[in-house]
């Protein structure tokens, strides 16, 4: 009654094992279909020993179109990037007539927006303009396309991740308003849910404004020696791989004879 949305396909290199992207020769693009398991269900994909697609793309053929004089250099191909970013490269080919920079969804995109307007000013190692990703989040092509004299036209494309989400921060333990017995424990456990589209690689409790613990993956979870009676705020900051941060709320409790 309803298309299966378990098994999906893929273009994959055959010869890498990673993803095919537009560069990627179309002799060696094969489509492999993949199980994804439903939320809830990768505990048991995993003891069943289910292949996961592949989650890196083939960068073997990526600089096929890049040439000396109409490149881009910042950002790197399949870099992740956030904010404002500076692009920079070359574009200084013989009988250039103007430049333009573009980017749109995918490896393959269908649609395409222009960054800025068109360049006539050849650019050696240096700016070629500034890409505001504020409110883009995925998997992005950026392209910088050159316009000859003769309306011949040349163009060098890398991918990146934009990433402008912050993790997210749920407090499991303790609760706010807790009150500890300090005559019965000194110790209180500290756990938190972090959780972030891409990945989350730093975490740190904070307990009254000092850091009391930090982990590089979860579970995020420790136990901690109270040293004192009287009122602590406990706070968790998260930071993902493109440098996103999250903060959580403050979490006060106490510790009362």
């Amino acid at each position: 009654t309803t298309y299966d949305n378990l098994f999906q396909p893929y273009s994959v290199n055959r010869e890498t094992g990673k993803l095919a992207t537009m560069m990627t020769p179309v002799d060696l693009i094969e489509e492999r279909i993949y199980m994804i398991p439903p939320p809830g269900a990768e505990v048991w994909a995993e003891n069943e020993n289910i292949v996961s697609p592949p989650s890196e793309y083939d960068t073997v053929f990526e600089t096929g179109n890049r040439t000396p004089e109409i490149n881009i250099t910042n950002p790197a191909p399949f870099d992740m990037i956030r904010g404002k970013v500076n692009i920079r490269g070359n574009a200084f080919p013989k009988r250039m007539e103007f430049y333009r920079l573009q980017y749109g969804r995918g490896l393959n995109p269908i649609h395409w927006t222009q960054l800025g307007g068109d360049e006539s000013d050849p650019v050696i190692d240096g700016l070629l303009g500034i890409w505001n990703t504020e409110g883009l989040n995925g998997l992005f092509t950026l392209q910088l396309v050159t316009i000859f004299r003769d309306d011949q036209i040349t163009s060098s494309e890398i991918y990146v991740t934009i990433d402008n989400m912050p993790p997210t921060i749920r407090i499991l333990s303790p609760t706010q308003g807790l009150v500890i017995d300090f005559q019965e424990t000194q110790e209180i456990v500290l756990e938190a849910e972090v959780e972030d589209e891409i990945e989350v690689t730093r975490v740190v409790f904070y307990i009254n404004g000092s850091a009391a613990a930090e982990f590089s993956a979860p579970p995020y979870s420790t136990r901690w020696m109270l040293d004192a009676e009287g009122e602590y705020v406990f706070q968790v900051k998260a930071y993902d791989h493109a440098g996103n941060l999250a903060e959580s709320e403050q979490i006060i409790f106490s510790a009362n004879q």
